[in-house]
């Protein structure tokens, strides 16, 4: 049944995603050109500023095309639990937390799917940029030399730190997921009508304390992890950045398991039909 569920969903949200995704690919060749009148060719300042334009309007692209799938995930949420639409989901002979799952799972996917997007987008412009590097196997013979001369336990270490970060990554697509969903569901059980705007409200207001929260993280805590290493020793600090990572990991995966668990018990528990 969650296949079900999820080809439905998945359906409902790439309706129209797709379309918006193809232009970002068409605009990133266009500013891939753009930015390489910019970079590599001498042009009028009338050229040099429509092509900025159109830089800027491929990143808007980009940023959009995110932003979209947020939206996209939000409305699919708050109309297939908490509108009309709620009486028959909630009909259906399904767990909640099967539908829930789906939801989740959906939202993971179309997270996943714009940032590759996006890193396509970013790969195309490099491409056409430096194209004439890339013909000339430049870049090919520099990274060949960079992983030639590694030393085998530093590239050790640099395959765990991937490893890492990509577990990082996930986690982060999940509790983005997961904290857009406890916000819809927290907005429209605390109120009967104005659910929506609830929603919004709690979403844009909690995205703010998060983000500031976040940024104080980064500018005390991130920021002052080079002086809290510099007086380890060469030996124990690839070890202790490892470490680092791993308890990041947790955090992150103990964080998601709690908005999971909290959102869950409120679609179980408290929520409101009426």
């Amino acid at each position: 049944m969650l296949k079900k569920l999820l080809k439905y969903d998945l359906r409902a949200i790439f309706r129209y995603w797709w379309i918006v995704a193809l232009v970002s690919v068409g605009m990133a060749v266009l500013g891939g050109f753009a930015q390489n009148i910019r970079k590599n060719i001498e042009a009028p300042e009338v050229i040099t500023l429509v092509a900025g334009i159109i830089v800027f309007f491929t990143y808007f692209c980009m940023v959009g095309l995110v932003l979209l799938t947020q939206i996209l995930l939000f409305i699919r949420f708050y109309r297939n639990f908490f509108t009309d639409e709620g009486y028959l989901t909630f009909t259906l002979p399904v767990k909640r937390e099967t539908l829930f799952n789906s939801k989740v799972l959906a939202g993971m996917i179309g997270i996943a799917a714009s940032i590759g997007v996006c890193m396509l987008n970013a790969a195309i412009m490099i491409r056409i940029v430096f194209h004439q590097q890339i013909l000339s196997g430049e870049f090919a013979q520099e990274i060949s030399e960079f992983f030639m001369e590694m030393p085998p336990d530093v590239a050790q270490y640099l395959l765990l730190y991937s490893l890492e970060a990509l577990i990082i990554l996930a986690l982060l697509m999940t509790l983005s997921v997961l904290f857009l969903y406890c916000c819809i569901t927290f907005g429209s059980m605390i109120v009967k009508k104005g659910k929506l705007f609830a929603s919004i409200g709690i979403y844009y207001g909690a995205s703010c304390i998060a983000t500031t929260a976040t940024q104080i993280l980064l500018i005390f805590g991130v920021g002052s992890i080079g002086v809290w290493l510099e007086p380890l020793s060469e030996q124990l600090i690839p070890n202790l950045v490892a470490l680092l990572l791993l308890i990041a990991i947790l955090l992150l995966a103990m964080l998601c398991s709690l908005i999971y668990a909290f959102t869950h018990w409120m679609l179980g528990r408290k929520l409101n039909l009426s």
